[in-house]
């Protein structure tokens, strides 16, 4: 007993990680199943709860047929329907077990939770019998709790309260679905008219633009001839002071060329003079010279 419990606990761990995947993914199964269990019930016109098969979800108890031998879901062989639920591996995929923990271990084999009240769902088959309430109606314990009438206390069913949880979460859900996709429809429809009201202005700039053109070329027109204007005006204010200067550098230049005249001409003066007077000296002394010898 001691290490059929370690090995239930080994195989937990082993699958802690994966159940949740399984819990979600079993849930959405179970819903299908049951729907589709539901229709052909009803097109039968039997009660669906009808020779189920413990663990078995609804759109697989067909296959699952009291007093007819049972055939592996794999196919590989066949067994007495006896041999269904007996606490005994007998099929490698663990099909013939639905409803005990004899096949842990296979991620394949599930056990299926009815919930009635609440949303059906698939367990791992380690977790069948393993003392531990995984499925709010308690039939994953039912058996453990029957065959330890003492030592196992059986699972409180549960399925009415999360049931009503799991309807007031889908209503919240669904409130915040309506209320997203209102305010996405409100969204939509102010950015519908913000482009049609985007789409009027931009034909409207479109239909003022060559007029706005023509005027911003006039503009231009008459900025050009206020700039010629000014400058004109600019320029007959200037032009007396211009003209003043002019007369007072021409003066200027005047004065100039007549200084340069003048140290011209006196430049010359001194000049001439000096040779004629050494020259006459010259002369003067040897006229002197010449008398004092005729004297002589």
């Amino acid at each position: 007993k001691l290490q059929r419990e370690q090995r239930r606990r080994a195989t937990r761990a082993q699958h802690t990680s994966a159940a949740t995947k399984a819990g979600r993914e079993g849930e959405a199964m179970g819903r299908r199943a049951w729907t589709r269990a539901a229709l052909v019930a009803a097109v039968a016109g039997s009660p669906i709860a009808e020779a189920m098969v413990r663990g078995v979800a609804p759109d697989l108890q067909a296959k699952y047929k009291q007093g007819s031998p049972f055939r592996c879901l794999n196919g590989e062989k066949e067994v007495a329907f006896a041999a269904v639920n007996d606490d005994y591996c007998d099929c490698t995929d663990g099909s013939d077990e639905p409803g005990t923990g004899a096949c842990s271990g296979q991620e394949e084999t599930f056990f299926h939770c009815e919930n009635a009240g609440s949303t059906p769902q698939f367990v791992y088959a380690s977790r069948v019998g393993d003392g531990i309430c995984d499925c709010c109606d308690g039939t994953d314990e039912a058996q453990l709790a029957a065959r330890r009438p003492q030592g196992a206390t059986a699972c409180r069913n549960t399925c009415a309260e999360e049931g009503a949880r799991h309807k007031a979460e889908r209503e919240r859900k669904l409130a915040d679905l309506r209320t997203g996709l209102e305010a996405k429809r409100i969204t939509i429809e102010e950015a519908k008219k913000s482009t049609e009201q985007k789409k009027i202005e931009v034909s409207k700039i479109d239909a003022e633009l060559p007029e706005l053109e023509k005027k911003l070329e006039e503009l231009k027109t008459k900025k050009a001839e206020a700039d010629a204007v000014k400058m004109q005006q600019e320029c007959q204010t200037e032009m007396p002071k211009l003209k003043e200067q002019v007369k007072s550098l021409q003066a200027t230049i005047a004065s100039l060329e007549a200084e340069i005249v003048r140290l011209k001409g006196e430049t010359t003066t001194t000049t001439t003079k000096k040779v004629v007077s050494e020259y006459a000296k010259w002369m003067d002394g040897a006229d002197t010279a010449m008398e004092a010898e005729e004297a002589a």
